[in-house]
């Protein structure tokens, strides 16, 4: 479900037809997109033959997936992975409940995150606006839950020359939104992947 969220929301992204020249500020909580990823690992303990992490960490890091086969401890993030970053209890906010990180070639280079869909929509609006500035392009999605209830969505998007920022009030759920911040790199990628997945479908 997440995948085809986030698929959504790139494809979003590359529907803005032009970049604004202005360079936006590419820090988020205070990390560095574009930059060198120095966020240490989650401390682990030994579970049988491999390794688990804690729940609670006392400052933010990031931990591996445990399904896939785990590196040793502490050993640097330099390809192109994925992770997920955990942050201590009073650092939590709506928009640090679930933050996943891409890093590529050693640097940070996307965030996504996840938020709790429409009751935190408005309030996450407003601090976007607030960092960003007023919206590229900003539209209200109606949309309709298993209820019958009708209900907006807010979609928005920052183009600058530096960022691609995208907001989903709703993403597929009502109780599920995300986040999209992500390099010039971390876009063209996406969209190469895209293109190379495009490629490989099968024809009639």
């Amino acid at each position: 479900m997440k995948t085809l969220a986030l698929a959504t929301l790139f494809v979003f992204a590359a529907s803005v037809a032009s970049a604004q020249s202005k360079q936006a500020d590419a820090t988020v909580f205070g990390l560095h997109l574009g930059e060198k990823f120095t966020v240490p690992e989650c401390a682990r303990s030994k579970a049988g033959d491999g390794y688990d992490y804690g729940t609670e960490p006392a400052a933010p890091c990031f931990r591996q997936n445990i399904y896939l086969p785990l590196p040793p401890p502490n050993t640097p993030v330099l390809n192109d992975q994925h992770l997920k970053i955990y942050f201590p209890p009073t650092m939590l906010s709506d928009l640090t409940l679930d933050f996943d990180a891409e890093v590529v070639d050693g640097n940070l280079e996307g965030a996504f995150i996840n938020t709790d869909g429409l009751d935190s929509q408005d309030k996450i609006l407003a601090t976007l606006v607030a960092k960003y500035g007023v919206p590229s392009t900003l539209v209200e999605e109606r949309g309709q839950n298993a209820m019958g209830a009708i209900f907006n969505s807010h979609m928005a998007t920052w183009q600058f020359g530096n960022l691609t920022v995208v907001f989903c009030g709703t993403a597929n759920r009502t109780d599920e939104g995300l986040v999209s911040i992500e390099t010039e790199k971390e876009t063209a990628l996406r969209k190469a992947w895209r293109e190379a997945a495009h490629t490989a479908e099968p024809k009639l």
